[in-house]
């Protein structure tokens, strides 16, 4: 007997059911009354200078629990973590393929190639496809927090020292997360206006590496050495670092960081049955069967709800169909295929 076919309404009601605030949106913006008047002092009397960013730095290191520092971009970030790691031209990097393109292009910022393996059922890097990459050139491995997901285990660790890569953490969507940045040498976080706390646009680099976090820093910062009375530069630098204003967006919406996740888990719970315990619960997904992603996406956007298809997989975009990679990266096809991001705004 034939299974009866899929009704994208399923996917309508399911959403109706959650109830996320602007379910026209996926990922609203919000600003309270607290980062207007940050703003509005910034604006007035230390547009260019340090003082929020300053602030920011040291709350999200208290939040995290290493020392950080506040760029332009998650992707800024990561192309400085890249090259504070020492990541040269003709490198490798190992990268999962469902992932933003953002982490693609700043291994090829560094004149390095990306190295797509696959990921796991939960979009996290699987690790146990690592021992089949035969080449000599990878320097260093980036482990997606996938959705907010810490995908940078112990496990993940070991093998990197025991290969002498790098280990990035790429946790653009993981603030709130528990555990991120426990396992590797540097954390990424991006602070874009669809995260769960934004300053407009915005990234950041944490390390416990201190003589690491400094390189990033100098290089961030055009690479300027300091003087008094002449711009001096050591070598070919990048104006990386946050503005002043953007901090101090952001400083009022890291003090609100875990009512905003308590939401998140609630609006999850309702969506999924469960309120995980772990995971910040950025955005909210759901998978339908093959063949029928495009056109519940589709049926929801007729019903006035936003929705999104997953990241499209790197190595079929055609500025990376050329890079290495593993043979089989069907579970990274299957969840582009299949899965479809939901409306996850909550209420300020």
């Amino acid at each position: 007997m034939r299974a009866p076919a899929f009704d994208p309404l399923e996917i309508v009601r399911f959403v109706e059911q959650a109830r996320p605030w602007r379910p026209d949106v996926l990922l609203p913006f919000i600003v309270t009354g607290e980062e207007h008047k940050n703003v509005f002092d910034c604006i007035q009397f230390d547009p260019v200078g340090y003082e929020y960013i300053n602030k920011f730095e040291r709350k999200l290191e208290g939040i995290v629990g290493m020392p950080a520092l506040a760029v332009s971009s998650g992707t800024a970030a990561l192309h400085l973590a890249l090259l504070a790691c020492g990541v040269d031209p003709g490198d490798e990097v190992i990268v999962p393929a469902m992932m933003f393109a953002g982490c693609a292009a700043a291994v090829r910022y560094c004149g390095a190639t990306p190295y797509f393996v696959d990921v796991e059922s939960n979009g996290c890097i699987d690790i146990g496809q690592l021992d089949r990459i035969q080449s000599k050139n990878v320097s260093a491995v980036i482990a997606v927090d996938f959705l907010g997901r810490p995908a940078a285990s112990l496990e993940l660790k070991e093998w990197c020292e025991y290969q002498g890569w790098w280990l990035i953490e790429d946790g653009a969507s993981a603030l709130g997360t528990k555990g991120i940045g426990q396992y590797a040498d540097v954390l990424t976080l991006s602070f874009n206006c669809n995260k769960i706390v934004t300053t407009g646009g915005g990234g950041a680099l944490l390390s416990r590496d201190a003589e690491l976090l400094a390189r990033a820093c100098h290089l961030a910062t055009t690479a300027k050495i300091s003087d008094k009375y002449h711009f001096v530069h050591d070598t070919a630098g990048y104006n990386y670092r946050m503005p002043n204003v953007c901090a101090a967006l952001g400083l009022g919406q890291l003090d609100r960081l875990w009512t905003i996740v308590e939401k998140k888990a609630i609006l999850h719970g309702r969506y999924h049955g469960h309120m995980p315990d772990i995971m910040n619960c950025w955005l909210n997904t759901v998978q339908v069967p093959h063949g029928y992603r495009d056109r519940t996406m589709h049926v929801l956007d007729k019903s006035g709800y936003a929705c999104r298809a997953l990241y499209t997989p790197l190595h079929t975009l055609a500025p990376y169909r050329g890079c290495p990679r593993i043979a089989d990266l069907s579970i990274s096809e299957r969840l582009f295929d299949t899965t479809i991001c939901l409306p996850s705004g909550v209420e300020p």
